[in-house]
């Protein structure tokens, strides 16, 4: 429920490409993931829609924003209007601070989800889950050892067989 929930949050503020991801592009988009970092919108071949995700994190962050606001109320009412004046410049710099962090985690939800798609396209035996981290090691061997581009896909599943016998 709440992954399906998701994906279409994600369907509604990305514009992605009909064409499927290539095998080479799914290695490297692993791999970059694999190492903590969030590959780009042109290997995944995806774009955020920047005024969609400005409206919804604007009503995101009013979800949490007015709750507290009416809490608190009383107690802002009676501060004096020097820190009234320090705690707005306080809150909007955390406003705009947590958009960055919001944008981050839309783009790596986005590029987990296009990345488990592709999964299934090029990996159909081979579950995601278990075996996202033994293919990033296996193409980095192959990238150490230089394997040509042609060959990657076949010396990528030969490791695998190998890892399961």
């Amino acid at each position: 429920m709440l992954y399906e929930l998701k994906k279409k949050f994600l369907h509604f503020l990305f514009i992605r490409s009909k064409q499927p991801v290539l095998f080479d592009d799914l290695l490297k988009a692993n791999l970059i993931i694999h190492e903590g970092i969030i590959p780009s919108e042109r290997l995944l071949n995806y774009r955020l829609r920047l005024g969609r995700s400005y409206l919804s994190f604007i009503i995101l962050a009013h979800l949490f924003i007015i709750p507290v606001v009416g809490i608190l109320h009383d107690f802002l009412a009676s501060v004096d209007c020097h820190m009234s004046i320090i705690l707005a410049i306080a809150f909007t710099g955390i406003f705009f601070a947590s958009f960055t962090i919001y944008k981050e985690w839309l783009f790596e939800s986005i590029a987990k989800q296009i990345i488990r798609e592709a999964w299934k396209l090029h990996f159909p035996h081979f579950e995601y889950k278990h075996y996202h981290d033994k293919v990033a090691r296996i193409f980095q061997e192959a990238l150490n050892k230089k394997v040509p581009k042609q060959e990657m896909q076949m010396y990528i599943l030969d490791e695998l067989a190998k890892d399961e016998n």
